[in-house]
């Protein structure tokens, strides 16, 4: 791997040693925090990259899926909707952009504008009086004002919810909508006192799912983005016989799709680490340890006959990466599969972030490993979108380790630290300009912490709608603006 030229002119290895080696005794699982990426309001998921070519059966069942969406956003309205001609044009107009984006949104250059779009449409029904629940359901993902607290969005999602589920719609708009009212009502710090009602939509939310998995119609990407969401959503945290309960429903009509070997994969991965916890490595019992290894090699033997299957699937040897950390791998291994996800997709942050965790001492690397890597990703002809911000990910963590050790410390202070991240983020906005704004958060968070007063103040007018999560809550997100003011005013 090619060293950049910048050298940081204090070693972050020696400041850290004390803490690498503390940390590689803990043996702690502790995946690089992924803070939600506060992009703008979008649609049901989107859609998994569709596999495009010449391959005639991969159009056909694309454009498949695409008939499939309308049928059921679509013609579902027309159907069983509440109906008017003061809001039907825009109801309809906006169900079929959602149809298209399901299909097309995350592959196409139309896809960043369809969001706007939606909401545009469907924000302009609900003042022409639209009471539709499949409607307003998607008002409440696109379309509300960002004013309303958290609470008021909660109950715009238990409203729409319960609408679509007290009419004849299609199983996989009900199931959406109880997962998104699970999620959004957890999100709310006032829905503690509705905790019964959050529960009950995502339990709802489970039972459509197993009705969805019987369904031989839905299309089998549908099936799986529907299994990932209620999976990723953690509303509902799913144990060994909900798994059972997918794997027996998909076994039986899905068995030749190499996806349900790779989800196997994914959840025994989960489900090993939750034997063993995160604390210290002292402290994990004998049990643990037996069912940690145990539940990692079903995993792994699950991924590689995913692989196995069907070796042009990018998303296996991304996923198989955290089993190889678990069990060890030596580097020569890991590479060979962080090489197969990469070959199969170059704009794989999830491999490289995968790969960067590898690298750090508390697993199989060090300091200078990391920055060696994570510059390669910032300079790579060949690794694109989102890879080159890997770098400021890297002095992320450096800096949590730097902080451990020394308690608050400087790491940011140094100006060494803040040349290798401000190209990084200047060349990604460059390049992708509006269809990368929530990423205006992160380079804002950066700014702040490298006391980068004037790229700050730049960075909090191009946020948009802010997630306040995203800095640790409101407060302290005014706290960083206040502090942006005051030194904009010194300089004046």
């Amino acid at each position: 791997m090619r060293k950049r030229g910048l050298s940081i002119s204090f070693n972050p290895h020696i400041a850290v040693l004390g803490v690498f080696i503390f940390l590689t005794l803990l043996g702690c699982r502790d995946q690089a925090s992924k803070k939600a990426r506060p992009a703008p309001p979008i649609v049901e998921p989107r859609a998994a990259l569709v596999k495009t070519g010449d391959d005639e059966e991969r159009k056909a069942e694309t454009e498949e899926r695409l008939q499939w969406n309308i049928e059921t956003l679509v013609g579902d309205y027309r159907r069983v909707g509440s109906r008017s001609p003061k809001w039907d044009e825009p109801a309809q107009k906006a169900l079929e952009l959602l149809a298209r984006y399901r299909v097309y949104g995350n592959i196409s250059a139309e896809g960043a504008k369809l969001s706007d779009q939606i909401g545009a449409l469907t924000r302009q029904a609900r003042d022409a009086g639209c009471d539709d629940p499949l409607v307003l359901y998607f008002y409440a993902r696109m379309g509300a004002p960002e004013t309303l607290i958290q609470i008021e969005k909660a109950d715009l999602f238990y409203d729409a919810a319960d609408g679509i589920d007290a009419r004849d719609y299609s199983v996989i708009r009900k199931f959406y909508a109880h997962l998104r009212a699970s999620e959004q009502g957890r999100r709310s710090k006032e829905s503690r006192q509705k905790v019964p009602e959050v529960r009950q939509h995502s339990l709802r939310a489970w039972e459509l799912l197993l009705e969805l998995l019987g369904d031989q119609t839905v299309p089998f990407e549908e099936m799986t983005q529907a299994i990932d969401q209620l999976y990723d959503s953690k509303t509902l945290s799913l144990r060994l016989q909900h798994y059972e309960d997918i794997e027996r429903r998909l076994l039986k009509y899905w068995g030749k799709e190499s996806w349900i070997y790779q989800f196997k994969g994914r959840f025994f991965k989960d489900f090993a680490w939750r034997a063993r916890g995160n604390g210290y490595a002292s402290t994990v019992k004998e049990e643990g340890w037996r069912l940690f290894a145990e539940r990692l090699d079903i995993a792994e033997r699950a991924m590689t006959h995913a692989w196995d299957m069907d070796p042009s699937d990018a998303r296996t040897p991304r996923e198989i990466l955290w089993i190889g950390i678990g069990q060890g791998w030596e580097l020569e291994r890991f590479d060979q599969w962080f090489s197969r996800a990469m070959t199969l997709d170059t704009n794989s942050y999830d491999a490289c972030s995968s790969k960067l965790s590898y690298l750090e001492p508390k697993w199989q690397g060090s300091a200078s490993q990391m920055l060696v890597f994570a510059r390669e990703c910032a300079d790579s002809k060949e690794w694109g979108w989102s890879v080159p911000l890997i770098l400021p990910e890297a002095h992320r963590r450096l800096a949590s380790y730097a902080r451990a050790t020394t308690g608050e410390g400087d790491y940011w202070g140094n100006p060494a630290v803040w040349k290798e991240i401000q190209p990084c983020y200047e060349k990604f906005f460059s390049r992708y300009g509006e269809s990368v704004l929530g990423w205006h958060h992160d380079y804002a968070w950066f700014a702040y912490q490298c006391r980068q007063w004037e790229v700050l103040s730049i960075e909090l007018k191009r946020l948009g709608p802010v997630n306040y999560d995203y800095f640790g809550g409101r407060d302290r997100f005014e706290k960083m603006k206040r502090e942006a003011e005051q030194h904009s005013t010194s300089r004046k």
